[in-house]
């Protein structure tokens, strides 16, 4: 066979040479964006998730304090009767938007419910029973715990002793509390903000 001159070579070859430099190009072009994407998606992933973390532990900090303070187990300690202390109670509950319900157990034993506080009597005693075998209890009368409800959402509820400052500055416990609380809801309202807060610029 002829061999073909040294130009029809170069014009042959060229081209395919820039073909395959361009495809080689736009192949590690590709891994390298869809791996850039993949870290930022997992990177916002943690920081939306650190996010929400530190804002679920404020907002039940405050509630906390709202619901367990010692100024509502003063109230409460001042009251003269159920009436009074269920009135209370439902002060507290319907003002929150977060608490889905509120469970109050009085020195004497009696017991009021307020707004959701699923489960029975017997059910409530069993999260009670285990809250006092938390370190958290143990350590300073009070404790959080998730719960998955029958409903099939989150719940954050609290376990209190309701401690007022007596005279000499003493402790006294008048009585203990379960606030249940909406996880998924409050997790939700800060992945939105979180979110929104990415789109407009702030980093997420």
């Amino acid at each position: 066979m002829k061999r073909m001159p040294l130009w029809v070579k170069c014009f042959i070859l060229c081209p395919c040479g820039v073909i395959f430099s361009t495809i080689a190009l736009s192949v590690v072009t590709f891994y390298r964006i869809y791996d850039d994407k993949e870290y930022i998606i997992r990177e916002n992933a943690k920081t939306v998730s650190s996010y929400v973390d530190i804002n679920i532990s404020e907002k039940l900090s405050m509630l906390e304090e709202r619901f367990c303070g010692t100024n509502i187990a003063e109230n409460l300690r001042n009251t003269t009767g159920p009436d009074q202390i269920r009135s209370q109670l439902y002060s507290l509950w319907a003002d929150s938007t977060d608490a889905l319900g509120v469970y109050y157990i009085d020195r004497g034993g009696n017991n009021y419910a307020i707004g959701d506080v699923y489960g029975d009597l017997q059910s409530r005693e069993e999260l009670i029973t285990r809250s006092k075998n938390t370190e958290g209890y143990k350590s300073r009368g009070r404790t959080w715990f998730y719960l998955k409800t029958s409903r099939g959402y989150n719940a954050c509820v609290l376990f209190a002793d309701m401690i007022y400052i007596g005279d000499s500055y003493t402790k006294n416990k008048i009585g203990q509390m379960l606030l249940y609380v909406d996880a998924d809801k409050i997790n939700k309202r800060y992945i939105d903000k979180a979110i929104t807060e990415g789109e407009e610029g702030v980093a997420v």
